[in-house]
């Protein structure tokens, strides 16, 4: 499978979107898209972009964006927090 189904929950918009990450590519690349999804969605409603990032909310731990997905431990049904 190249893909995970995850869950990733925005605290600035309240709001929890499930969606597929490839395995294959950088956590940073994978992050930067969900960004501009969601902001898309939301109508460009979230600011600061360039300064969030992506926690695990089971270990409460950052994930390094220069790793990939595969070797992130990000699997799936894993939730992730974007803040």
């Amino acid at each position: 499978m190249n893909k995970l189904f995850v869950t990733v929950y925005v605290p600035l918009l309240g709001q929890n979107y499930d969606v597929f990450i490839p395995i294959n590519k950088k956590v940073g690349t994978v992050k930067e898209i969900i960004i501009n999804t969601i902001n898309e969605l939301a109508d460009n409603n979230i600011s600061n972009i360039e300064n969030i990032k992506l926690y695990d909310k089971e270990t409460c731990s950052k994930i390094d964006n220069n790793i990939y997905v595969k070797s992130s431990g990000i699997i799936n049904g894993t939730t992730l927090i974007l803040l």
